[in-house]
């Protein structure tokens, strides 16, 4: 392989193709890649196991004639990316992706040549923008924000506390057997592969979240301990479980266990947490924190409002590889959310 330090002799031929995209003809002579060649013959010779010579006695006429293809391929392997790199820097190019790399040709006595197509960075015009207009708004952190985020601080640290003597409320957990009928038939027999959700038995129902079967936290709650309900439910066409998507079944439910959830106490053991002695510490450093983070959603707010004023100023190719990217992105993203619902 050819040294680091040494200086390549090499042509590059940029090819403008659409938008930010080039095609880039790199072409290395014979006595430029050669001794790399050599080298990766040299280490296919002390490998190399043919019938009547020893390892690392066959001469290399033969080596070459055995394994000529494997040794072609290995030295364009080490090649390409060693003077792809070499051709960016000579041409002070910056690619933002590589899309391929066709028309490879090499051999001993010819070189290398092959071509890389890339996108490059869009080139343009900075446009004027010392005197963009922007105003900054304050940040404003009221009591209420603290309370809200002092709360959702000790949600982080609830606990949920067995209840005899309460019925259900939003945010409890809540043991359940229950069992389904589709048309006078067991729903597991309706549908095979819905077993969890056609009958289940002392199975744990969190009620203030996403309902694993629809309606089944409203009925739920206020409903006391030992108490057995009826709940008719109607699975939407784009229910997960494709199997029950659209059907109507009759739930009996019976309520074995109640678990409400419980706020720790904002005392003592609570503050040393945060390393603080009093709440009004602790409330100090929530809207210390609330104002820090406020500042830098109106910091990045600024910035995108300059760049904003800057795009509708700017014309500029946009590289196909990262607008496909994007575009990949978001599908993914939409199909991600629709699953997810």
């Amino acid at each position: 392989m050819a040294d680091d330090e040494k200086e390549y002799e090499m042509k590059v031929n940029i090819e403008k193709m659409d938008g930010c995209r080039r095609a880039l003809g790199i072409a290395v002579p014979a006595e430029t890649v050669r001794g790399d060649y050599d080298k990766i013959v040299t280490m296919f010779s002390k490998q190399a196991k043919i019938s009547g010579f020893r390892p690392g006695k066959a001469p290399v006429a033969i080596v070459e004639k055995r394994y000529g293809k494997e040794i072609v391929q290995e030295t364009k392997d080490r090649l390409i990316p060693q003077f792809y790199q070499a051709a960016l820097e000579q041409e002070s190019l910056s690619p933002v992706a590589v899309i391929d790399v066709q028309n490879v040709e090499f051999s001993r006595d010819a070189g290398l040549e092959f071509r890389a197509i890339v996108d490059l960075q869009p080139e343009f015009k900075m446009p004027k923008y010392k005197k963009i207009s922007l105003k900054r708004e304050p940040v404003a952190v009221g009591d209420e924000d603290i309370d809200r985020t002092l709360t959702e601080i000790r949600e982080r640290f609830a606990r949920f506390e067995d209840v005899t003597d309460q019925a259900v409320a939003t945010d409890d957990l809540v043991q359940v057997d229950y069992a389904a009928v589709s048309d006078d038939k067991p729903l597991s027999d309706v549908a095979a592969d819905a077993t969890d959700i056609g009958a289940g038995t002392d199975f744990w129902v969190p009620t203030g979240e996403s309902e694993f079967v629809p309606g089944f936290n409203a009925a739920l709650e206020g409903a006391t301990i030992g108490q057995t309900l009826t709940v008719d439910v109607t699975f939407p066409d784009d229910f997960h479980v494709t199997s029950v998507a659209g059907l109507s079944a009759v739930y009996t439910v019976t309520v074995k266990g109640i678990r409400s959830k419980a706020l720790p106490e904002i005392d003592e053991e609570f503050l040393k947490r945060f390393e603080v002695e009093t709440e009004a510490d602790l409330r100090d450093r929530i809207r210390k924190d609330l104002e820090e983070a406020g500042a830098e959603r109106e910091n990045a707010r600024l910035k995108n409002e300059v760049s904003k004023v800057l795009l509708e100023k700017t014309d500029m190719d946009l590289p196909q590889s990262l607008v496909e990217q994007e575009t990949t992105a978001l599908i993914r993203d939409m199909l991600t959310r629709a699953a997810k619902q």
